[in-house]
């Protein structure tokens, strides 16, 4: 569920509550693509990324923000949602053990293990893709080989199991293409790409974060509430350097989790009205430009996948 909601202090945000029975990351999120004034997809470059952000629902994962990129697509709704796999593999049985992939290990109620397959396997992907070197000896990742050099043989037959979307609308995911992915995670604490660990949040409190891009670099300097935490690789790392993205992605993990965005901004250089934004940086000691010249401001909140 989406909606608008107004803070005691007149200001507006974005509430979004992750349905009980969701079984994918994006099926019930908000999505921002930019484009051209002919509509065209745009690839922008931003510098600085501003969003304050607060969870509504304290021990799980909640407040998740991604920046990648899409392109069109013809592919169906039901093959952006469904797959076919052999019926021994892993994801058709539930996947492995959650504590194996990094989540959640604490059973709490609507937490990743209680899940389906379908939010198991995504959990994985996610892992995979953040991982240096996931080829296979051919050079190959699982994603780039082609059917043909893939095992056809099923021993136990195959299944149809869903997973988490590949895309919205005409526009299916680039792979590989993912610069960030924000959250708020568990044991409390906001998570930056495979960073897990960077700062402690409390339910109900609002938190200011700025990601500062650097491209040279490909790795994301991350402040919170004006405090600069560390530099992080990008999401993806790969032996091509990611040069933009297209598309920021607004959601929540966890079923039944509470997350709230507002003032969200892309800018070219330190976005305007940022608090102490003179002492913004990126962390490997590289000053910006102060300034702004801003891609987007994007305030109210942009297209809802599902209502």
């Amino acid at each position: 569920m989406v909606a608008i909601a107004t803070g005691e202090d007149g200001s507006m945000y974005l509430e979004m509550t992750k349905p009980e029975d969701s079984s994918g990351f994006f099926d019930d999120g908000i999505v921002f693509t930019f484009k051209d004034e002919a509509g065209a997809l745009l690839d922008v470059k931003p510098m600085h990324i501003h969003i304050e952000l607060q969870t509504g629902s304290q021990d799980v994962e909640t407040c998740d923000f991604r920046l990648y990129s899409v392109e069109e697509s013809t592919e169906t709704e039901d093959e952006k949602t469904h797959q076919t796999v052999c019926a021994n593999d892993d994801t058709a049985t539930g996947g492995p053990s959650i504590e194996e992939e990094g989540a959640n290990p604490t059973n709490e109620e609507g937490s990743p293990d209680r899940a389906d397959g379908a939010m198991r396997r995504n959990l994985q992907d996610e892992t995979e893709e953040a991982e240096e070197g996931d080829g296979d000896d051919s050079g190959e990742t699982a994603e780039d080989q082609d059917p043909e050099d893939e095992p056809s043989d099923c021993t136990s037959g195959e299944v149809e199991i869903e997973k988490a979307p590949d895309g919205f609308g005409n526009y299916t995911k680039v792979d590989h293409s993912s610069i960030a992915l924000l959250r708020m995670g568990f044991f409390n604490h906001i998570k930056l790409n495979t960073e897990s660990m960077l700062k402690e949040f409390f339910e109900g409190e609002w938190y200011s974060i700025d990601l500062l891009i650097d491209w040279e670099m490909q790795t994301v300097s991350i402040y919170a509430d004006g405090d600069a935490l560390m530099a992080v690789p990008f999401f993806t790392k790969r032996a091509t350097k990611l040069q933009h993205f297209n598309t920021i992605s607004l959601y929540g993990l966890t079923p039944s989790g509470v997350s709230r965005f507002r003032n969200l901004m892309v800018c070219d250089d330190i976005c305007d009205g940022v608090v102490d934004s003179s002492e913004l940086s990126i962390i490997s000691g590289s000053m910006l430009t102060l300034g702004s010249s801003m891609v987007a401001a994007l305030g109210a909140l942009l297209f809802a996948l599902t209502a």
